[in-house]
């Protein structure tokens, strides 16, 4: 009788031990893609997006700008990865004008769990800064000057890219006209190299799947069209080749991805704010060679900010999209999702104000997105095929 009950007892524990492990197991899904709906991390102040990265332990950080007074500083947020701020820090770049204009440009993670960011401080003398942060807390851990040395050139739109060894790589406008530079800094921010090429506004800087860069940007600062060019070059910043494409009718704002099959796709952005050009995007190969141009200009006039390739081989453009009402241009977040060949797969427009600055694919393949809309910064995760 006793031998009996006890095989029923340890039957029955078996079953209690499956069913808890069961529902243990679909609680906790490492894979599971994570999202949250939209959060804007300073409530009701004035700020704006500029772009987002995910940081080595999956939790994320924005960059941006916010507008106290009659100053505008740069923003830091770090959230978790479902979206909770964990702390929020604005940064001078180490000016002391005021009142300040700081704006913040493009933000990359390291490989020691800490970010890199780029900004503007418009008032120095040399206003290009770059600083590393401390993503533990917001601290600054280093910072370093650069001199944007011609004031008609554009601003790079992300003009920065970390390697796997720790040091960044930062792109500025040459010192003479039809140049740019190749700034080299260790994880210490200490100068490894500065080189000069041909082409007079770097826009963006990428990695490729064979451990180089990939750069795309214009060639001359004379009213439009302008000649867009690609560069790729190694970590060291050494140029692997270069192409110039003529007569793309690209305005200064451009960015570029690697696709799957090793080619590239370029998207253009409108010169000036009020400029209603169409969107378009160029593929080209794996040697820069241009395969076509897919012009929007039909039916999407606006910019590009930023392109990205998604887990399953999409390529997302997020910008704005541009209604010009009499001679006023009014700016709408504008989302878009492309095959490999710039062939519009899905397209999701906004009726507020503002813009998509950048989305960033995370690790489990869900999308992160940074936007302003309505002089307010928001964050939102999504699944790849989720509702954007």
């Amino acid at each position: 009788m006793n031998s009996v009950f006890m095989q029923r007892y340890i039957v029955a524990l078996i079953l209690l031990l499956t069913v808890a492990c069961t529902k243990e197991s679909e609680q906790v899904n490492p894979t599971a893609p994570i999202t949250f709906d939209p959060v804007s991390p300073r409530g009701d102040h004035n700020s704006s997006a500029s772009d987002v990265t995910e940081l080595t332990d999956g939790s994320l950080f924005v960059l941006g700008s916010e507008t106290t007074g009659t100053s505008d500083q740069v923003l830091g947020v770090k959230l978790t990865a479902k979206g909770d701020t964990i702390w929020t820090k604005r940064y001078t770049l180490g000016s002391s004008a005021s009142p300040l204009f700081a704006l913040g440009k493009s933000a990359v993670a390291t490989t020691d769990g800490n970010v890199v960011i780029t900004g503007i401080s418009y008032q120095d003398k040399q206003p290009f800064v770059v600083q590393k942060l401390n993503t533990s807390n917001g601290a600054v851990v280093w910072q370093f000057r650069l001199p944007i040395n011609n004031s008609l050139i554009f601003p790079s739109q992300n003009p920065l890219a970390a390697t796997k060894d720790g040091s960044v790589l930062i792109l500025t406008p040459g010192p003479q006209l039809h140049t740019f530079s190749i700034t080299k800094l260790t994880a210490d921010g200490q100068l490894i190299s500065s080189t000069t090429q041909a082409g007079d506004t770097p826009q963006d800087i990428r990695p490729t799947t064979d451990g180089n860069f990939i750069i795309a940007g214009v060639t001359n600062v004379s009213p439009s069209p302008k000649n867009l060019f690609l560069t790729k070059v190694t970590p060291a910043g050494t140029v692997l080749w270069s192409q110039i494409y003529t007569d793309t009718n690209f305005g200064a704002e451009n960015s570029v991805v690697q696709t799957t099959d090793g080619g590239y796709l370029v998207a253009s952005g409108s010169e000036l704010w009020q400029d209603a050009r169409g969107l378009q995007v160029m593929k080209m190969d794996a040697n820069g060679q241009k395969v076509f141009t897919n012009p929007f200009t039909s039916t999407i006039k606006g910019y590009a900010n930023h392109l990205e390739l998604a887990s399953n081989g999409d390529v997302l453009l997020v910008g704005a999209e541009i209604e010009v009402v009499y001679t006023t241009a009014i700016h709408h977040p504008l989302y878009m999702r492309l095959d490999g060949n710039g062939n519009i797969e899905g397209t999701s427009g906004y009726d507020s104000t503002g813009e998509f600055a950048a989305v960033h694919s995370t690790q489990n393949g869900s999308l992160v997105f940074a936007y302003t809309q309505k002089n307010k910064l928001w964050v939102k995760r999504r699944a790849l095929d989720g509702v954007y």
